[in-house]
């Protein structure tokens, strides 16, 4: 090595240690430690638990899926017990009173749409409600695309079933 490349060694490493000494100076410091963290996930809108407070969750959730599957198996058995007041069975419409509709679902056709549609033809009573239903018993996602004749003697189940089959 030669002088003039020392000299130039000597002045990069100079630089670069005042480089570091200011960054070092005006950078903050990493937050360390666990409450460091969960002061930070707090402020982003994050709630912080504990694995105990975890598991109290998980074991509430557990028990409020049970009461749900217990209600709603109490209430399919008194539907089945009245059929004639159930939703699904009961006819929208007098044979005589009967209405046809030949309804085309495209892709990507949300179930609201396609409940409008059926309500504006006088085929059910409430959009709403047939959204609901096709969306709790899981026929929503299960739409087909084409076109199905729909009658007004038809139980939202039998409507259901229906649409989603080809």
């Amino acid at each position: 090595m030669n002088r003039q490349s020392t000299r130039a060694f000597a002045a990069g490493l100079l630089t670069a240690s005042a480089a570091l000494l200011i960054y070092s100076q005006t950078a903050d410091e990493p937050n360390s430690g666990t409450d460091a963290m969960k002061t930070a996930l707090e402020q982003q809108k994050f709630t912080v638990l504990t694995q105990s407070e975890a598991a109290q969750q998980k074991t509430k959730i557990a028990e409020l899926e049970s009461e749900v599957d217990r209600l709603q198996k109490q209430l399919e058995s008194n539907s089945t017990k009245t059929p004639e007041a159930s939703d699904e069975t009961k006819p929208k419409a007098k044979k005589a009173d009967s209405k046809s509709l030949t309804l085309t679902i495209s892709p990507g056709m949300p179930s609201s749409e396609i409940g409008e549609a059926l309500e504006k033809a006088g085929m059910i009573n409430s959009a709403q409600q047939f959204n609901d239903y096709l969306t709790e018993n899981g026929y929503a996602a299960k739409l087909q695309v084409g076109t199905h004749e729909i009658h007004s003697t038809m139980s939202l189940k039998e409507m259901a079933i229906i649409l989603t089959s080809r």
